[in-house]
């Protein structure tokens, strides 16, 4: 093999070695970028009732209670555990450390019909 083959291939090995490093760190990057959910619980039901992140993502989730009637809760182990009273909302930051499908839930009593997917991909 010449010199000038040996350094052909030099180069093209160093410049696809750093096209893949830049491409990992943009989607590193993409994958940890912050993302904002709001769930409104109303009279028994959760909007939206599918909630997708990706793996890693910082969530700042705010949980709004749009009820004029009761108070509801948002359960979502191993996440977020709050109230909320009627008109009310809070936020939680976490991050979505695990994939899976997580179900979250208001652990009122009669309120067990109130459910939804939070889903880690």
């Amino acid at each position: 093999m010449s010199n000038k083959t040996l350094a052909a291939f030099t180069v093209l090995f160093l410049l696809i070695a750093t096209i893949w490093v830049a491409w990992q760190s943009s989607s590193a990057a993409a994958t940890a970028a912050v993302v904002n959910v709001t769930i409104t619980a109303s009279e028994m039901k959760y909007e939206p009732a599918t909630i997708r992140v990706r793996l890693g993502q910082t969530v700042n989730l705010t949980f709004r209670n749009a009820s004029t009637l009761m108070v509801h809760e948002l359960r979502l182990k191993p996440f977020v555990e709050t109230k909320a009273g009627t008109g009310l909302e809070n936020t939680q930051t976490f991050v979505a450390s695990a994939a899976g499908t997580y179900k979250f839930t208001c652990n009122i009593p009669g309120h067990e019909a109130m459910t939804g997917e939070f889903i880690v991909e």
